[in-house]
């Protein structure tokens, strides 16, 4: 099975939402389009674009954030968002 790497950007805004941002790449260095990134157990998700692109605003707190493709291993990152005072 081939494997992902992903690109995570932590982004704060003025407001209390916050997001995650990056780019889905493979082991070589070329992007997976299409992508599925979401918060396991919640109906908070999104797509990569056709670049791999992604972003992903959420509210203050704890995350386990999920990345996966077809014919990719799936990916786990946890994310913990505090929130801006």
């Amino acid at each position: 099975m081939r494997y992902f790497l992903l690109l995570v950007l932590l982004s704060p805004f003025l407001t209390s939402a916050q997001s995650i941002s990056g780019k889905i790449i493979d082991n070589r260095g070329q992007a997976i389009p299409y992508a599925s990134i979401y918060v396991k157990g919640s109906t908070f998700g999104t797509s990569a674009n056709n670049d791999g692109a992604y972003r992903l605003t959420l509210d203050p707190g704890n995350y386990e954030i999920i990345f996966s493709a077809i014919g990719y291993k799936q990916s786990v990152q946890f994310i913990n968002f505090s929130a801006i005072d």
